[in-house]
């Protein structure tokens, strides 16, 4: 469970996946000559356990949503880049994918040299 208000990053098999909560940002970064690879990014809501503002908030909710420019505003924004930051912000990736609910940003992401 990955309550609001937090951040979590993970690493596994050479990529990190980066979470952060609706409102909240990110900073990716690498270190040395690396650069930023973008390889998947989600704006919205996939699991019910990411990012809960509270016990019961996402009573009633059902389906995912995301926004479809996230992976595009995620790699322009980072590619090619040794740190880069992402808001998680419905304003940022083009509107609100699932209005009424709290989303989050979710980067799977490496440094490549």
């Amino acid at each position: 469970l990955i309550p609001s208000k937090m951040k979590l990053d993970a690493s596994c098999e050479g990529y990190s996946l980066s979470f952060s909560c609706d409102g909240e940002s990110m900073q990716l970064t690498c270190t040395g000559d690396a650069t930023i690879e973008i390889n998947s990014a989600m704006f919205g809501r996939e699991k019910r356990e990411i990012c809960e503002p509270h016990p019961g908030a996402l009573n009633g909710w059902s389906e995912s949503c995301s926004s479809s420019t996230t992976l595009n505003i995620a790699e322009a924004t980072c590619n090619g880049h040794e740190t880069c930051h992402l808001e998680a912000k419905s304003e940022v990736f083009g509107g609100d994918p699932c209005p009424g609910w709290h989303k989050y940003l979710m980067v799977k992401w490496q440094c490549i040299n």
